[in-house]
Order: C-alpha cells, then sequence, then structure tokens
C-alpha cells in the first residue's frame, strides 16, 4: 500500500489537467486577501506579472512609509 498523497483532482488519464487554484483559507486574514484577488487574476491571464509586481511594490512601499510617518510621530524617549 502507498503512502504518499496524490491531488484527488488528479488523474493518469488527465496528465495535462492544471491543479485546481486554492488560494483562500478560512483563517486568512487582511494582510493575506489584499493580494489574493491580484493572484487569482495573475492565473487568468487578466494581469500581467509587470502589474502583478507594480501592485505589490506600490503596496509595501506605502505600507512601509506609513510605518514610518508613525514612528516620527513618536516622542523622542531620549528627551
Amino acid at each position: 500500500m502507498s503512502t504518499l498523497l496524490t491531488n484527488p483532482d488528479y488523474s493518469e488519464e488527465f496528465e495535462d489537467k492544471p491543479l485546481p487554484l486554492n488560494l483562500y483559507d478560512e483563517y486568512d486574514d487582511e494582510r493575506d486577501l489584499w493580494i489574493k484577488p491580484r493572484l487569482e487574476s495573475l492565473v487568468n491571464g487578466t494581469l500581467t506579472p509587470n502589474q502583478l509586481a507594480i501592485d505589490v511594490d506600490t503596496r509595501i512601499t506605502e505600507d512601509t512609509n506609513r510605518k514610518h510617518d508613525e514612528l516620527i510621530k513618536r516622542p523622542d524617549p531620549a528627551i
């Protein structure tokens, strides 16, 4: 008896069948959910890799700048 786990959506007669796209999990939070529709669009061909890279870069830059601004507003602990 084989101990290997097999994908139930895969069978020998459909070797070229792509694996199902399972991006969403029950424990996804806001940090996960913003990217998943974009990844789905990338897989479906409605978003190019370049567009996705720009979206990710913009999101990271905006988040980093926001965090930096919050840190700058904090009082100096040495005073």
